[in-house]
């Protein structure tokens, strides 16, 4: 073999088998790593070689989380070889030898192939040799299924592999792999996806008992045993294993095909149910142990009688709450499923992580909104609800129940969790459900999976999990990384932004695996984007895209994951796509609903305000629902109602810099107010003019209204120091300069934008600020060419509304704020915004048709 094939560096070899030779290589293109088999034996027809690759090259569409995707296929030296993800772990085979898995694994890596198949028979695509040695489990945990498309060219050329082949093959092949090949394939008969569900029947019973369910000394000897016997039930090998396993594994391993399973989903479902009513062994039967009672005379069961009676009325005394609670969940009438989530306590003598309790909270809110059928509210400021009665926070938030808990690390590493987890109803405060937990810490995802289920089933509103909920179920995570995570929740908790970018990142490179770290990256990195200006936002959008791409590919059916998506998409439209998506997944997700509003805001702010609505619905107490209700406001001029929402939302937050900068911007659009000017002057304290670059740039506009251009300019300096990337305060900066004394500077500051504009790879990201820039100067031209090129693509319009609502360039113009009012009233500025407004239109529309419903 040589050391390349096409433009895959040979790193090593994995091993050989039946199917050729398989070789861990580098794709020099990417630079990730793959694995190539070559199918073994040359092919010295070129035709059916052809013809193989065209059989095999469909699978390269297959793509999902739990399948090592086909990259590409192709000849080489007369052979074909398939270019595999290359995935690290060990086989199902290697975990088992004899040894059954756990049951809840082996229910959780079983759904999770039948999900793989599920996706590769919507496709019409069949593996074809799936077993114990084709389904690795990578060291987090995961499941996925190698070799797709390994079979297809071979069922061409000889659609069964016959008992005659197999005993001929004989080692080659395997008693274990021969074991889970369905009746149908051995004898040469035509096959369909349901061979796989056979498969699928045989690889569970193994993983349950250790054992393949066709156990023989040779291939043929297996294969006859699938051809004539029924295997034993799993139940009887493992004792573990519940009933209603073995009428899932009986089933699916049915000999004639119209009696098994006819799909993989419905697998998949029936698989689930059980993950959601197994709680692990309850100890051994007694069913045996049973005798016939004694003969008792009247007068001894009379005694006795009384004495249960005496039990029975202290126990009840005793323990009158549980069985409240039993008799409430079993008969009484449910609560409307509408929960808050309270911030956990932390019990025990270790508190070095204050934040852990509120943040794991937050975390649980999300996954209990992936329940369908169950509203969480008041999702964004759980922390604020510490140290107040359950009852009276759901009373505050409109919920039914509040879930409240305590948790309690069992050595001072965190290793391990135990968790109290309670319902409290709304009206009577009492606490109406309550079950403990126990978990290591890197299964903490799974716990709080648990718990959403536990909750949803008690409220009596579990349907089928979720493909999302399944694989929440088997997530493993890296304890450090998780940590870190929580503290960057704790920081978003507080709007800074920047600090939790910082701590995702290291979440990240902690745990590459941890998919909530990149959703929370791109959540920051988006919100930062708008403190530090369009520039700073044209550096960090591959970081984003490549964050949210790493999410999806872990788990796209979150609504997180398609929040990220979304806000990493690059048109209005593919943008509004995966935020529907995400509220679809979670209906009472606020931060969803916020993103759309930002997007279409624009475009048409009156729909921006309907949404935002909802959003307020499901968090009445969010400072960011008050804000994007005032911006909105403010792009339709509507002064009153954006000061209204302005000093609303500063009641909910005090300490941040957002409404000082509203005031501003309302004071800009129409001096002369009393109102707003004297609140837009009051406030300039440091946190001010450091941490909100648009507050600094719209009052440096202020103090230029009122002459004080010195003091105006000191301000953009140090916004510009702190934020080099601000592009906005350098464009207001040359502003002020150029209605002073100083042109020459204010020309040269502006054109460097500009320039840089020009000679810029993604010139739409720059058109704002290159227009703003223009303006600055009085050159109404080119302001008109750089709005014209913004409106002239989908993904100019979106880098054109993607800018802090304070800043938006329409109301700027439409509202003559300075230094657009120097070219607002131009002749080519008005033709350049008309196109800007047609172009608005499509988004406008895209939004009617794609919120529709909402």
């Amino acid at each position: 073999m040589s050391e390349s094939i096409g433009h895959y560096d040979i790193l090593g070899l994995v091993g050989t088998g039946t199917h050729g030779t398989v070789f861990r290589a580098r794709d020099t293109k990417v630079g990730r790593t793959v694995a190539i088999r070559v199918l073994g034996g040359a092919m010295p027809d070129p035709l059916r070689r052809s013809r193989s690759v065209d059989l095999i090259q469909p699978y390269t569409a297959l793509s999902h989380p739990h399948v090592a995707t086909l990259f590409e296929v192709g000849e080489h030296q007369g052979a074909i070889y398939l270019v595999h993800e290359f995935v690290p772990g060990d086989t199902i085979a290697s975990l088992t030898s004899g040894r059954p898995i756990n049951v809840r694994r082996a229910i959780d890596l079983a759904t999770q192939v039948a999900d793989a198949l599920a996706e590769a028979h919507s496709l019409d695509l069949i593996h074809g040799a799936l077993g114990p040695t084709t389904v690795v489990v990578t060291p987090k945990g995961h499941a996925k299924v190698l070799d797709f498309g390994l079979t297809a060219w071979t069922r061409e050329d000889d659609p069964g592999l016959t008992a005659e082949r197999f005993a001929a093959a004989g080692a080659t092949l395997g008693p274990r792999a021969v074991g889970c090949i369905a009746p149908e394939q051995l004898l040469g008969q035509a096959v369909d996806h349901r061979a796989d569900l056979f498969a699928l029947g045989a690889l569970l019973h193994e993983m349950l008992t250790g054992e393949s369910p066709f156990a023989a000394g040779t291939a043929a000897e297996s294969g006859v045993k699938v051809l004539q016997t029924n295997p034993a039930a799993p139940s009887a090998v493992n004792p573990d294993v519940p009933a209603g396993l073995d009428v899932i594994v009986t089933r699916a391993l049915a000999k004639k095909p119209d009696e098994r399973y006819q799909s993989a989903a419905t697998i998949a479902a029936d698989l689930r149910t059980m993950a959601s009513t197994y709680h692990g062994p309850e100890g051994a039967s007694q069913a045996g142990l049973v005798r016939a009672p004694a003969r008792r005379s009247p007068w001894r069961s009379a005694v006795l009688g009384s004495l249960l009676l005496a039990a029975i009325a202290l126990a009840a005394w005793q323990w009158q709450e549980p069985l409240w609670q039993a008799w409430r969940g079993a008969f009484g009438s449910q609560p409307i499923p509408i929960v808050v989530v309270m911030p956990f306590q932390i019990e025990g003598s270790d508190l070095s992580r204050p934040y852990f309790g509120a943040a794991f909270s937050d975390d649980l809110a999300r996954r209990m909104g992936h329940v369908p059928g169950l509203t969480v509210v008041g999702r964004s400021t759980i922390r604020a609800y510490a140290g107040k009665s359950p009852e009276s926070v759901a009373r505050d938030v409109g919920a039914s129940l509040a879930v409240a808990g305590r948790l309690t690390p069992a050595d001072e590493d965190w290793s391990a969790l135990r968790a109290e987890v309670t319902l409290v109803d709304r009206e009577s405060g009492k606490t109406i459900w309550a079950r403990p937990y126990t978990s290591e810490a890197r299964d903490v995802i799974a716990l709080q999976a648990q718990i959403a289920r536990d909750v949803a089933n008690w409220l009596r509103i579990a349907g089928a999990p979720t493909a999302g909920q399944g694989r929440a179920a088997l997530r493993l995570v890296d304890p450090a990384a998780y940590n870190l995570y929580l503290q960057a929740r704790d920081a978003m908790a507080d709007h800074d932004a920047s600090r939790a970018a910082q701590l995702y990142e290291s979440a990240i490179a902690a745990d590459p695996s941890l998919l909530e770290a990149h959703t929370g990256l791109v959540e920051a990195l988006s919100r930062n984007a708008a403190f530090d200006g369009r520039i700073a936002r044209v550096d960090v959008q591959a970081r984003i895209r490549e964050a949210a791409e790493a999410a999806s590919t872990t788990d796209p059916d979150l609504a997180s994951t398609q929040l990220a998506m979304g806000l990493a998409a690059p048109t209005a439209r593919q943008a509004l796509e995966r935020l529907r998506k995400a509220i679809d997944i979670d209906r009472s997700y606020t931060a969803a609903y916020l993103a759309i509003a930002d997007i279409i805001r624009e475009a048409d702010p009156a729909r921006a305000i309907s949404v935002t609505r909802q959003a307020l619905r499901f968090d009445p107490v969010h400072p960011l629902v008050r804000y994007q209700l005032a911006v909105a406001n403010l792009m339709l001029g509507q002064f009153n109602d954006a000061l209204v929402e302005t000093a609303r939302g500063q009641a909910l937050a005090p300490s941040l810099p957002w409404w000082d900068a509203l005031r501003v911007r309302i004071a800009l659009a129409r001096p002369g107010r009393g109102d707003a000017p004297a609140a837009a002057g009051a406030a300039e304290t440091p946190r001010a003019a450091t941490d909100f670059p648009p507050f600094s740039i719209l009052r440096a506009a202020s103090l230029n209204a009122e002459g004080r251009r010195a003091d105006a300019l000191a301000l953009l300096a140090g916004v510009t120091r702190l934020y080099p990337g601000s592009c906005e305060a350098k464009a207001m900066a040359a502003a002020i300069r150029f209605q002073g004394s100083e042109r020459g500077a204010a020309l040269r500051s502006a054109r460097e934008i500009l320039a840089a504009a020009e000679a810029s790879g993604r010139q739409m990201a720059w058109a704002r600020c290159a227009a703003l820039a223009a303006a600055a100067i009085n050159d109404a031209p080119q302001a008109a060419t750089w709005i014209a090129r913004a409106a002239s693509s989908d993904d100019g319009i979106r880098w054109w509304g993607a800018v802090n609502g304070v800043l938006t360039a329409n109301a700027g113009i439409r509202q003559n704020v300075f230094p657009w009012s120097n070219v607002a009233g131009s002749r080519e500025v008005g033709l350049a915004m008309a196109r800007i407004d047609a172009a608005l239109a499509v988004v406008r529309a895209d939004a009617a048709k794609l919120l529709a419903g909402l």
